[in-house]
């Protein structure tokens, strides 16, 4: 009589493991073989040639040598405008006869100089630019805000206060515009607590009817001034001008619809300009 009628059972598993492990050593063998075989074909001393262009047939890149430049032609052309801040204004809500925002920009770079503009956006759409004498502008450069330019003239700021900082704004301009009036931008910012900029890449083209490029901005450090503790004026030849409101709460506080960006990235895309370069094969180490 058999004593472990249950033995038989678990012989049968060991005996199927066995070969499965037995069938696993033989394959991973095999393998090995296979990967580790000699090629036939003799290995390369050296990589081919890169081809001349991967536009042209082979025939025609047969007789390309250094000297048959190859002309490449892009429809698009990209320039950068550096910007050191900018501060948006706007008060659509209780307009001036003239402007209904303004936008102070500071530059400090070696494309405009070091100095400080201010935008004037008009309310029949157009702008007027007010710079300081030593910056180097390009009038066509506004071209891309709103209706155009309606015109660019000089003018000292100075004394004149720009600062964006991780404390926020304070900013303290005045200037005379076209028509002589005194105007007085004034925000100072008290309250200290941490603030979190984040970036945002501002909808330009929304404003512009006619522009002569696509403008792309990206304003890095983008915030909003905050109510708690700030005081701030637009004054126009005598008459204060409120601030456009906004139902926002940043960082659990409410701000004003006073932005800034600390470090604006500008860039603008002409499809309307063609550009041709040469391109030199180059050869094969």
């Amino acid at each position: 009589m058999n004593a472990n009628p249950k033995g038989h059972p678990i012989r049968r598993v060991l005996l199927v493991l066995l070969a499965l492990s037995a069938g696993a050593v033989v394959l991973l063998g095999a393998t090995a073989l296979f990967l580790t075989r000699p090629f036939t074909e003799p290995r390369w001393e050296e990589a081919p040639p890169n081809p001349f262009s991967i536009y042209l047939p082979a025939e025609t890149q047969a007789g390309a040598s250094d000297q048959d430049p190859l002309p490449l032609v892009s429809p698009f052309h990209l320039e950068t405008d550096p910007m050191a801040g900018l501060l948006l204004i706007n008060f659509e809500q209780d307009p001036d006869t003239i402007y209904h925002g303004f936008e102070p920009q500071f530059f400090d770079d070696a494309v405009h100089g070091r100095g400080l503009l201010v935008i004037g956006w008009r309310v029949d759409g157009q702008v007027d630019v007010f710079h300081e004498p030593a910056l180097r502008l390009d009038p066509q450069t506004y071209g891309i805000t709103g209706e155009g330019l309606h015109a660019m003239a000089e003018r000292s700021f100075s004394p004149a206060l720009f600062e964006l900082g991780p404390m926020g704004v304070q900013v303290d301009i005045s200037f005379r515009d076209l028509q002589g009036r005194l105007v007085h931008l004034l925000i100072r910012e008290t309250d200290t607590r941490p603030r979190r900029p984040f970036g945002l890449l501002a909808p330009m083209g929304v404003a512009a009817s006619h522009p002569p490029a696509l403008p792309l901005v990206y304003v890095d450090g983008f915030y909003f001034v905050r109510r708690a503790g700030t005081e701030y004026r637009i004054e126009i030849d005598g008459r204060s001008h409120r601030n456009d409101f906004i139902p926002l709460i940043l960082d659990g506080t409410p701000v004003y619809f006073l932005r800034y960006s600390a470090a604006p990235f500008i860039v603008t895309c002409s499809a309307c300009s063609i550009l041709a370069t040469h391109l030199t094969p180059s050869r094969a180490p």
